[in-house]
């Protein structure tokens, strides 16, 4: 689990499942779990390396394609998370 701020950084590699060399606020708000500047708690699993990323346009944000990556992530919401500080 990641504290994270939506945002709208160029590298963003992927749909869904993104490259570990994408941003993990732009995955957020691609994947519509954040709005822009906002802040929130997102669940980060850990995948092993696609041979394809996909391009899409969502929420106001496009990924770019990608080969093959020795690793991946995906981000979901993060239920009933509270960040202890």
């Amino acid at each position: 689990y990641y504290e994270t701020t939506g945002a709208n950084v160029s590298s963003l590699y992927g749909t869904d499942i993104y490259t570990t060399g994408s941003h993990l606020g732009t995955a957020a708000v691609h994947c519509g779990l954040l709005k822009q500047a906002e802040k929130g708690v997102v669940k980060v699993t850990i995948l092993p390396g696609q041979a394809q990323y996909t391009t899409t346009t969502r929420n106001g944000i496009t990924s770019w394609s990608y080969g093959s990556w020795g690793a991946s992530f995906r981000v979901e919401r993060a239920y009933l998370y509270q960040v202890r500080r």
